[in-house]
Order: structure tokens, then sequence, then C-alpha cells
């Protein structure tokens, strides 16, 4: 449904190891494991909902991280909420009531649509950074090993 792809100088194998030991450490709060598969995949619960599923895709000397973020809890309530906010919408509008009604009713439909937009942003921003930003370090790392042997 959402997706994230980071793409990593290093082997899939060693991407999934030292992936797992990372969110192992608590390097991303609120990260609980739920399942992991040999050097390939690793399922996430972030905070109280939202479900991560990362695979690690070999590509030559590279690995691809794709994470692929289910926020279906968020969206079933949230469609929900909007079927019934439409309808009392189109109610006011169709019984004539003062039109401060309807504009009054269209603010409270737009703020949870721009809570759960920002919602989804920062997750998908949060585990994009810190693992891009993790695995900089390591590359680098692993090049100035290279460069000194």
């Amino acid at each position: 449904m959402f997706e994230e792809k980071v793409t990593v100088n290093l082997q899939h194998e060693r991407v999934y190891n030292l992936l797992l030991d990372y969110l192992n450490e608590h390097n991303i709060k609120e990260v609980e494991l739920i399942s992991s598969s040999k050097h390939s995949y690793i399922e996430l619960k972030h905070g109280l909902t939202d479900i991560v599923k990362i695979s690690i895709l070999p590509k030559k000397e590279k690995s691809d991280i794709l994470f692929n973020f289910n926020f279906i809890r968020y969206i079933i309530p949230f469609t929900i909420f909007l079927i019934i906010s439409l309808s009392i919408l189109f109610y006011v509008i169709y019984t004539g009531k003062p039109l401060t009604h309807g504009v009054i009713h269209g603010i409270s439909i737009a703020t949870p649509i721009g809570q759960i937009y920002r919602h989804i942003k920062g997750v998908q921003k949060l585990f994009r950074e810190k693992t891009s930003d993790y695995f900089r370090g390591v590359e680098s790392a692993a090049s100035l090993t290279q460069d000194g042997s």
C-alpha cells in the first residue's frame, strides 16, 4: 500500500543481519519485532497500530531494502468516519440548514484527514531516514576498512 525503498551498497545477507541488530537495539522508538525470515524478510509493529514489512532484495553487490507500511488500522475507521461525516454534510445541505453548519462540518472532516496524512508520511520518513543514515555510516566504515587494508 505505502512503500519506501532504500538502496544499500552491501550484500543482502549482511544488510539483513545489520538491520535486524539495529532494530533489536531499539534505534527506532516503539518498534517491536513480529517475525523474520533468514536474510530476506522482517515484520515489525510500530507504535500501537502500524505494521511495517521489510524485504531485503539482492541486487548484484547492492541490496534494496523495501519498506511496506500497512496503515489499514487507520484507514478503515477513517473511511467509516468519512462516510458518516459526508452523510451528515449532505443531510445538512439537503435540509437547507444554515451554511455555517456545513462549513463547520467540512472542517471537522478535514482535520482528521490532515492528521492521518502527517502520521503516514512521518512514519515513512522516520524509517527511510534512520535506515539510510545507519547504512551510510556502515558503508563509510566498510570503505575505510578496505582502504586501510
